[in-house]
């Protein structure tokens, strides 16, 4: 038992160091809050968006039993307010993979897009969330909203219709495994494209090289017919 305690805390511990060492634990410490990619490394990622997954989960999971009658505060604001640090990662994420890619990165969007894919269709196939969000939608004309809520409020229910939030049955679980399916080939369309960019390069690279070396050669010959 005892060993079991002395086990527990050294784990706890060292998630804790670890966490302590992940930019996107915590505000970013750089001017206008802009991210310190320099501090960024690619095993930052997985922890981050598992944490981001699960804190998102437990907020919308908040909104789901909220037992008080849904408005635009505790159902639309709450949801535009969650996910808050899986934003904060995917977005870095997002644009890393298709500006500075890498194997690494490339190996760790395999990996990480189906769980994104799943995750947003957790979300936007959640019966009872969209019960609550097309309850306020329903009230929309008699909640006197501002023109910004009111785009909010049409933004986020039809995010979910377009989703499949009104598909049943069996057609729900086919809309699920299609957008998994398509998470997946646009990746691969991704990985095949960048490989062809890097085949193009290279060749075009050594087709440089070699036009290079044929014009020093030239010049060089010409230089001692001169002579």
């Amino acid at each position: 038992m005892k060993r079991l305690l002395i086990t527990l805390i050294l784990v706890y511990t060292m998630n804790n160091i670890l966490n302590a060492q992940n930019p996107f634990f915590g505000q970013y410490q750089t001017p206008h809050g802009t991210v310190p990619f320099d501090r960024i490394k690619t095993e930052h990622y997985e922890p981050a968006i598992l944490e981001g997954i699960k804190q998102q989960n437990a907020e919308l999971d908040a909104i789901i039993q909220n037992p008080e009658k849904a408005t635009f505060t505790n159902t639309i604001e709450a949801y535009e307010q969650s996910g808050r640090l899986l934003d904060k990662v995917t977005a870095v994420f997002g644009n890393m993979l298709s500006a500075e890619t890498n194997d690494d990165l490339q190996a760790l969007a395999q990996k990480i897009m189906p769980l994104l894919s799943e995750h947003s269709n957790n979300i936007t196939l959640n019966e009872k969330l969209f019960a609550r969000v097309k309850e306020v939608y329903g009230q929309k004309q008699s909640l006197q909203l501002t023109q910004e809520q009111n785009r909010l409020l049409d933004d986020i229910y039809d995010s979910f219709v377009r989703h499949g939030a009104n598909l049943e049955g069996e057609a729900r679980e086919q809309y699920r495994q299609l957008t998994n399916e398509l998470s997946k080939l646009t990746l691969d369309f991704s990985e095949n494209n960048l490989k062809e960019t890097k085949q193009v390069s290279n060749a075009s690279d050594r087709q440089s090289q070699h036009c290079r070396t044929a014009g020093n050669h030239r010049r060089s010959c010409c230089r001692n017919s001169q002579k």
